[in-house]
């Protein structure tokens, strides 16, 4: 993780009062790689429910003689996060 998403992540806990500034260095390490494998999990999820809601519309159309739904995605899956991507 780059040193600007630990500050985030630090203030974000900080200001949710999930964490005291008086917290070992370990147990923040172990904070943070549970809310990393949390989130990860909800954005694939996500991921996953909004391929099906497009895969249905795509159907729909279909059946509707409208011709295919297309998709453009520039990107990668799980890249979102990172400020290069954004």
């Amino acid at each position: 993780m780059r040193p600007t998403t630990w500050g985030r992540v630090v203030v974000a806990l900080l200001t949710a009062g999930t964490l005291t500034r008086s917290v070992r260095a370990e147990d923040l390490s172990n904070k943070i790689e549970r809310m990393e494998q949390e989130l990860n999990e909800m954005k694939r999820e996500l991921q996953a429910q909004k391929v099906g809601e497009f895969i249905e519309y795509h159907k729909r159309k279909i059946a509707s003689g409208k011709g295919p739904a297309y998709a453009f995605h520039n990107g990668v899956f799980g890249k979102f996060e990172e400020d290069r991507f954004s």
